[in-house]
């Protein structure tokens, strides 16, 4: 994979430099590896930089994108949202992120959800009673409602006053 800079900014009053980029690769790779390919590129840590926006083409393998690389790490804590500074990380098996920080998005164990009590045979049973239950349901007609059916009496309008 080799990423090009196609243009690149820097913003003093943001302290970051707003970066586009393009590569071709195939498959599409991931954003942590473009992350990595940008830090190399850029010469900068992995953790200073947000990936905004990756776009491809249907049936191309021309990927471009566009990124921003702080200078420090607490502005740009200060200023991108925490979605976005925690979305290029992969959690491992030890609770690593891909640029070895540690992260605290994994739950301990006595916060996890319950595991279900339902086997697959009751959820099985719970489906085919469902399914009994919509087949044996009237269904209503939208066409034979009540409120359509022609009546003998004629129709009253009130006319508003002229005065």
């Amino acid at each position: 994979m080799n990423v090009e800079i196609i243009k690149e900014e820097y913003n003093p009053l943001l302290g970051r430099r707003e970066v586009e980029f393009q590569l071709e690769d195939k498959p599409t790779p991931t954003r942590v590896k473009i992350k990595t390919e940008l830090s190399k590129k850029l010469k900068t840590g992995e953790n200073l930089i947000v990936i905004d926006i990756i776009d491809q083409k249907t049936g191309y393998n021309l990927i471009t994108g566009k990124a921003k690389v702080y200078d420090k790490e607490e502005i740009m804590r200060k200023i991108e949202p925490e979605y976005l500074t925690r979305r290029d990380r992969v959690v491992g098996d030890e609770g690593k992120s891909a640029s070895g920080d540690s992260t605290t998005s994994k739950p301990s164990t006595s916060e996890e959800a319950p595991a279900s009590s339902q086997t697959t045979e009751e959820v099985a049973k719970v489906s085919e009673q469902d399914k009994e239950n919509t087949a044996t349901t009237p269904q209503t007609n939208p066409a034979n409602h009540p409120t359509d059916q022609p009546t003998d009496q004629p129709k009253t309008t009130t006319k508003a006053n002229p005065e």
